[in-house]
């Protein structure tokens, strides 16, 4: 194995640092999403008069959407830095140093302790709050009493009536 360099300690700090920004950012995306949604919502409940169009309750759909891809983007972007960061961390514990947080939780979780669970149940919570909100955010659109049925028109007719007086 290589040996850890002041180099590799440098850049498993700037990793570390990386990770956590865009750990708080997929949290940032869920919280604004729901926010967003709830509050697109709220707005359109304020149409009485039927005046938006129906496309408008599907706003928070593709609010979900865009903020679900971006948390997918973000996860997809952490993945390799953390499967470097293991790496640091079991070159640094062959040269003696400590285990490492990673693969301390690695080593708990081979072992099947339940004080690891999060590592598997952290990216299924993701996937099953992004779909939840998804799923209500398409029940409220399909359900939305935008302008489901045309109103009449209503015409004006007026009449006039002449009246014509003969003198003679």
């Amino acid at each position: 194995m290589a040996k850890i360099t002041e180099f590799d300690l440098a850049q498993y700090e700037w990793l570390k640092k990386e990770i956590e920004a865009e750990v708080g950012e997929t949290r940032q995306l869920e919280r604004n999403a729901l926010l967003g949604s709830g509050a697109t919502w709220l707005w359109l409940l304020t149409d009485s008069d039927n005046k938006l169009p129906q496309l408008a309750w599907w706003l928070p759909v593709g609010l979900i959407v865009l903020s679900a891809m971006r948390c997918a983007a973000l996860y997809a972007r952490i993945h390799p830095k953390a499967t470097y960061m293991r790496y640091l961390e079991k070159t640094s514990q062959q040269q003696g140093g400590l285990l490492g947080w990673d693969r301390c939780l690695e080593r708990q979780l081979q072992k099947g302790r339940m004080a690891t669970l999060h590592l598997r149940l952290s990216g299924t919570v993701a996937i099953v709050f992004w779909l939840a909100l998804l799923g209500f955010a398409l029940w409220i659109a399909s359900m939305s009493p935008g302008k489901s049925k045309p109103k009449p028109n209503k015409r004006v007719v007026t009449t006039t009536t002449t009246t014509t007086t003969t003198y003679r």
